[in-house]
C-alpha cells in the first residue's frame, strides 16, 4: 500500500516515528512522510538544513516531503506558538502541491502539538483515504501540564481542535491505555481506539545477559552493518562499470562518429570509476573511524565519563530534561542519599532539554557536583554502552493527572535492556514496571520515598537485581516487541482500508 505519515518531526530529529515507518517498508509499504525542517530539540536548523532546503530528499527508501517552518528556538512562548502554528498552516497549504500522488491511507504520529495533525484531515478529504491517528501525547492537557494555560481560554480552544480531529479519524490508536477514556471523552467513537504502545529500537534489544563488552560490539556492530551495505553498492556499481567498458571495447569497427561517442562513454566511465574510488577511500576512512570514534565497553575516552568506583551504584536517566520529569525530586534524593553512609550512589543523567541549565546551576548549589553527572544527550547507537554502565535504570515524572495515565516511551527501552528500572511517577508506568516485577515504583515527586527505594536497591544482592533485569527483559519480549507490534499494526492498516473501501 501507499502510505502517507504526516508528523511535524523525522529523522534526523530524534523521534521512532523514522522505526516506525522503517517498519512498514519492511512489510512492503511505499512510505511518504509529510514533515518539517529538522530543528528539535536545539531550536535551530540541523547542519544542511534551511528553510527552503532541501524540501524534498529519500532516508531508507522513505521520500521525505519538507514543509518550511519557524524554528523552536528556545521552545518557550511565542516562539514555541509560531513553531507549532507555522508547521500547521504551511503543511496545510502547501500539501496538495508537494504530495500530489494518492494514497491508500494516511497515518498521523501525534506528539505535541495537536495541532500537527489538522493537515491529515484536510489531505484525508481531499485524497479520499482513511486515516489512522497515533496519539502519543494528549492534548489539551499536556499543555496544561507543561505550565501553558489552565482551564478555559486558549486549553477551552484546543479542546474544541482535537474533538474535531479524533471525530474525523477512521481509527485512533493511543500509546497508553490511560488516555482511551480521556480520548473517548474527546468526542471519539468508542469502537475505534485501540491501545497499541511504542517497542524500543533494535539496539537497545541486546541480550539479557550480555556483558559491558558485548554490548559495545553490538554498537560496533550495528554501525559496520551499514558500511558493509554501502560498500556492496558500491561492488555492485562498480562491476556495472567494468561491463560498460567491456561493451566500449568491441566498438572496435565503429564509423568516427560513433567511436567519438564511445570516447565521450569512456571519459564518462572514468568519471564514474574516480568517484568510486574516492567513494571506496570514504568507507575506509568510516571503517577507521569506528576503531577510533565509536565507544565500545571499556574503550570510552576518560573525559567523557565522570570518576566512579567500580562498587558505586550507578542510577542511569535518559530522556528530556524538562518541566514533566521533575527534576527537582532527584536533586532532593540525591541529596538525602549523599548524607547517607555506605555505598555511594552516582546519577548517570544522558539527555539535554529546556530545564538543563537549571538543573546544572542546582547541582553546584546543592554541592552534587560529585555524585549528580550532566552527560549531555548521546547518539541512540551509544546508549546500550550507557545502560550497560547501569545499576538501575530511572524513569520519573512529575504528580500530575495527565502523567499518570502516560506510559513514557522510556519504559519499552529500559526493559529491553535487561537493567532493573527505578520508577518515580504513578499510574500507567509504574504499573508496567510492578507488572514485569521489573524493579520499584514510588510516588511521583516524592524524595523521601525514592531516596529510600535507592538505598535500599542499593544493598540488594547482585544477583537479585540481575534476575529482577531478566524478567523485565521477558515481559518486554511478551508485550513490546517490535514484530508482534508491526504484525498489529499491518492487520490496523488492512481493517481499516477494507472498512473505507
Amino acid at each position: 500500500m501507499k502510505i502517507l505519515v504526516v508528523c511535524q518531526y523525522f529523522w534526523p530529529e530524534p523521534f521512532r516515528i523514522m522505526d516506525v515507518c522503517q517498519g512498514l517498508r519492511e512489510k512492503g509499504h511505499e512510505v511518504t512522510v509529510l514533515t518539517g525542517i529538522p530543528n528539535y530539540p536545539e531550536g535551530k536548523f540541523y547542519k544542511g538544513y534551511g528553510i527552503f532546503h532541501p524540501l524534498k530528499e529519500v532516508h531508507y527508501g522513505i521520500e521525505i516531503v519538507r514543509i518550511p517552518l519557524i524554528p523552536r528556538r528556545r521552545g518557550k512562548g511565542m516562539q514555541l506558538m509560531l513553531n507549532y502554528l507555522s508547521f500547521a498552516v504551511l503543511a496545510t497549504i502547501l500539501a496538495p502541491f508537494v504530495c500530489r500522488g494518492s494514497y491508500d491511507i494516511i497515518f498521523t504520529y501525534q506528539l505535541s502539538p495537536v495541532t500537527m495533525s489538522l493537515p491529515a484531515i484536510f489531505l484525508k478529504r481531499l485524497k479520499k483515504a482513511p486515516l489512522i491517528h497515533y496519539v502519543l501525547d494528549l492534548w489539551p492537557e499536556s499543555m496544561a501540564a507543561a505550565g501553558g494555560t489552565g482551564e478555559g481560554g486558549t486549553y477551552g480552544l484546543m479542546g474544541k481542535v482535537v474533538s474535531f480531529i479524533y471525530k474525523r479519524c477512521d481509527l485512533i490508536l493511543t500509546s497508553s491505555r490511560g488516555f482511551i477514556q480521556m480520548i473517548i471523552s474527546r468526542g471519539a467513537d468508542p469502537e475505534k481506539v485501540e491501545y497499541w504502545p511504542q517497542w524500543a529500537e533494535d539496539i537497545f534489544a541486546v541480550n539479557d545477559s550480555c556483558t559491558e563488552i558485548e554490548a559495545g560490539m553490538f554498537v560496533r556492530a550495528k554501525v559496520t552493518e551499514k558500511i558493509v551495505t554501502e560498500k556492496t553498492a558500491i561492488e555492485t556499481k562498480a562491476k556495472t562499470t567494468e561491463i560498460k567498458a567491456k561493451t566500449i571495447e568491441t566498438k572496435e569497427t565503429a564509423t568516427n562518429i560513433e567511436e567519438i561517442a564511445t570516447n565521450i562513454e569512456e571519459i564518462a566511465i572514468n568519471t564514474e570509476e574516480t568517484a568510486i574510488e574516492t567513494k571506496e577511500k570514504t568507507i575506509e576512512t568510516k571503517e577507521t573511524a569506528i576503531d577510533i570514534e565509536k565507544p565500545v565497553a571499556g574503550e570510552l575516552k576518560t573525559h567523557e565519563l565522570p570518576e566512579m568506583k567500580p562498587d558505586d551504584f550507578k542510577i542511569v536517566f535518559a530522556g528530556n530534561i524538562g518541566e514533566a520529569q521533575g527534576f527537582g525530586t532527584l536533586l532532593e534524593a540525591a541529596e538525602l542519599l549523599k548524607k547517607e553512609k555506605g555505598r555511594s550512589i552516582q546519577w548517570i543523567i544522558l539527555g539535554d532539554g529546556r530545564l538543563k541549565s537549571w538543573v546544572e546551576l542546582e547541582v553546584n548549589k546543592r554541592g552534587l557536583m560529585d555524585v549528580f553527572h550532566l552527560m549531555g544527550r548521546k547518539p541512540v547507537e551509544e546508549m546500550p554502552y550507557y545502560y550497560g554502565l547501569a545499576s538501575a535504570l530511572l524513569v520519573s515524572l512529575k504528580n500530575e493527572e495527565l502523567f499518570s495515565l502516560t506510559l513514557p516511551a522510556k519504559v519499552q527501552s529500559y526493559l529491553a535492556s535487561g537493567k532493573p528500572v527505578i520508577a518515580a511517577l504513578n499510574g500507567e508506568g509504574a504499573r508496567i514496571v510492578t507488572d514485569a516485577d521489573a524493579g520499584f515504583a514510588c510516588r511521583g515527586e516524592n524524595a523521601a520515598e525514592l531516596a529510600k527505594l535507592i538505598s535500599d536497591m542499593s544493598r540488594m544482592p547482585l544477583e537479585e537485581l540481575v534476575e529482577m533485569g531478566k524478567r523485565g527483559r521477558a515481559y518486554f519480549d511478551k508485550n513490546f516487541s517490535r514484530r508482534i507490534l508491526l504484525d498489529k499494526l499491518d492487520v490496523y492498516i488492512s481493517q481499516t482500508t477494507n472498512i473505507k473501501t
